[in-house]
């Protein structure tokens, strides 16, 4: 899929052709929610000099339009309430119905943020009992920009949360937003913008990226050359391609077509690098080819297949059919099957991968290699096992041409979700944020420790309304369970989130115990939305209750052991296991090295670490890996405690840093 980037200029062209009549922002339609206690900006365009006249709650404001079209009115903030009637009126007039006053949120991330309620299983379920309809939710539609706009693109207008609609409603800003009504009974307004898979600098402004010293150098390059309407840079790309990419004995002979003969084709265990192969120093084409069978339940369904990551560039055919191609360096992988192409059984999957370096083929996990219904990312197929392949054409090591300007993608663009999904909130008023990303940024985990409360701040400046509240969701457990103590990105993005606490107004919601090993996309968003509300309680509606589980505060060396005293321990702390064992923490001694330790508490609710392996201890860890399955460690409210470790000795993640491709 292409996504096409809009210059600024073309933007206020495309305005200004409108400009003869009264028209508004996407956001500004019948059923919204406008925030509470905070002057309310109405604005949009119409002819230069027009005289403009807002109608609301039976008062009148008017203004004339400047030089560019633009008009923009200040209403006497409200207390929560309504449903009213606005009304807007130029040389054409505007009436917009069922508006309320109340809280709204701006709901962003990636793929956790962005998945409707219809995607999971209990869907129908939480569809029967929705009954909200003070609950309101607008869907900003993905759109990649040069520039910053005045305006967002949207799939239709705010939404109650009443049956059927709640089926396209993000799962995760439902839930917060029925928590928060709940417990506030005010109208809650929702405006998601999210994009799977994306990283965060993609969301920050070129302002906010060019604060940070390693990234100014590349956002400056890459905001120069930020120009689309380039047709001899895409001439150009296209005939490297065809001269580097395309020059294969196994498309001569059409390797990907059902009737190929794989007699002397060779037996793989994938996912594997070519290095597994005997091929390590191989520079050039491996095609893999296997056949799967559909499950009767994926039987007539379009499906999503995914590939994990791999290097450099790979082309796809599902039974003698071409289902995408994709170049890249660092990039999750995935592409649709349509349905009408599949058969019950003996499917033949063929992918030919291109590697530029040494270091070619599947780079992710077995977990990661599978397929899935679209629109449903329960129950997983996995592909992983032994594959045929044969090796194509060998090449030279050569670099990738830049693409920007020919197939940009938001990973690559750097700004371009904040230009064209985020900038034209700018200035509609807002309660706060709430947040889920960072698996795409885990593989640079030390550099979300800036990249992240960097945004943060650089939104805020955005908004101009203060330390706006900001909450995310703490990454859950993912991925294999490993059974040694080792360093992992995620734990290491966890930590990364954690030290935006430090920032005033910003809370989390830990999700340490209700993730998947098998699925990025955790089934349980409910407590994620509890979660996330009893956060924006303490933080943006300042309840003096219990809103997180035990955080780490101060060690204490005592012998051979080392004593954690925890804040937010509510009630007291409490162990889920029913032999009263405390699991996931890990101590280390002057070497470095990590074994799992024993651990209990005491009345007084400090934790207490040791190992017989470990005389002189000085570090503890908790939780500290991918997927820390058995951490078990609560406050008697219910929530758990968040990982942490206690040293800062350096991670995998070190000195990896976001590049342009």
């Amino acid at each position: 899929m292409k996504y096409i980037f809009l210059t600024f200029i073309s933007l206020v062209i495309s305005i200004n052709s409108i400009f003869a009549a009264v028209s508004l922002p996407s956001f500004y339609t019948d059923n919204m929610v406008l925030q509470r206690e905070q002057a309310i900006i109405i604005k949009g365009w119409a002819s230069k000099g027009e005289i403009i006249k807002v109608i609301f709650n039976n008062k009148e404001k008017s203004t004339t339009t400047n030089k560019n079209g633009a008009w923009a009115v200040s209403l006497d903030a409200m207390n929560a309430g309504g449903p009213y009637e606005m009304t807007i009126k130029g040389t054409n007039e505007i009436h917009l119905v069922n508006i309320l006053i109340g809280d709204v949120w701006i709901c962003s991330g990636q793929s956790n943020m962005e998945f409707n309620v219809k995607q999971f299983d209990w869907a129908k379920r939480e569809s029967d009992s929705a009954q909200y309809p003070e609950i309101r939710l607008l869907k900003v539609e993905k759109q990649m920009l040069c520039t910053t706009s005045q305006d967002v693109k949207t799939s239709s207008t705010w939404k109650t949360a009443e049956k059927d609609n709640i089926m396209n409603f993000s799962a995760v800003a439902y839930f917060y937003g029925r928590y928060l009504y709940q417990k506030e009974k005010i109208p809650i307004g929702l405006i998601m913008s999210a994009w799977g898979g994306t990283n965060i600098e993609a969301w920050t402004s070129y302002d906010g990226l060019l604060r940070i010293p390693d990234m100014k150098n590349t956002v400056s390059k890459y905001a120069r050359s930020c120009d689309v309407n380039d047709k001899k840079s895409i001439q150009n790309y296209e005939d490297w391609k065809k001269k580097n990419l395309m020059k294969d004995i196994g498309l001569d002979q059409q390797w990907n077509k059902l009737e190929t003969d794989i007699s002397d084709w060779k037996d793989a265990d994938v996912p594997c690098k070519y290095e597994a192969l005997g091929l390590k120093t191989h520079i050039g084409s491996v095609w893999f080819r296997r056949t799967f069978d559909l499950p009767i339940q994926f039987r007539d369904q379009d499906l999503d297949l995914r590939l994990g990551k791999i290097e450099n560039y790979c082309q796809v055919w599902v039974n003698g059919i071409m289902i995408g191609n994709n170049l890249g360096k660092d990039r999750w992988v995935a592409f649709d099957i349509p349905k009408a192409i599949l058969k019950s059984s003996n499917n033949d999957l063929v992918i030919r991968i291109v590697s530029l370096n040494e270091d070619g083929g599947f780079l992710s996990d077995a977990d990661n290699l599978n397929f899935y219904r679209k629109g449903n990312n329960y129950g997983f197929v996995f592909l992983s096992g032994i594959w045929q392949y044969k090796v194509g054409s060998s090449m030279k090591a050569i670099t990738v041409p830049d693409l920007r300007s020919s197939n940009p993608t938001p990973n690559t663009a750097p700004s371009s979700l904040y230009n064209g999904m985020i900038s034209g909130l700018v200035g509609f008023p807002i309660k706060g944020f709430i947040w889920y990303q960072g698996e795409s940024n885990a593989p640079r985990a030390e550099q979300y420790r800036t990249l992240f409360p960097n945004m943060i701040l650089d939104w805020r400046e955005k908004w101009n309304m203060g330390d706006l509240p900001f909450i995310y969701v703490q990454l859950a457990n993912f991925k294999k369970v490993i059974e040694e103590t080792v360093d992992a990105e995620w734990a290491e993005l966890r930590e990364a989130q954690d030290l935006a606490l430090k920032l005033p107004n910003v809370g989390s919601a830990v999700t340490i115990d209700i993730g998947d090993a098998n699925n990025i996309h955790p089934l349980n968003k409910q407590d994620v939305g509890k979660r996330l509300g009893l956060a924006a309680l303490k933080i943006a509606y300042h309840k003096d209750i219990v809103f997180s589980g035990p955080t780490y505060h101060q060690m204490f060396i005592e012998g051979d052991r080392i004593k954690i005293i925890f804040k937010n321990t509510g009630s007291g702390l409490i162990i889920t296991d029913k032999y009263g064992y405390l699991k996931g923490f890990s101590i280390a001694g002057d070497d470095k090295k990590f074994y799992w330790a024993k651990a209990f508490y005491d009345e007084n609710n400090d934790v207490f670490v040791f190992s017989d392996k470990i005389k002189k201890p000085i570090a503890v860890r908790y939780g500290w890996s991918d997927n820390p399955d058995d951490v078990n460690l609560y406050n008697q409210e219910g929530l758990p405690a968040s990982p942490f470790r206690t040293d800062s000795w350096d991670g995998i993640t070190k000195n990896k840093k976001f590049k342009l491709e």
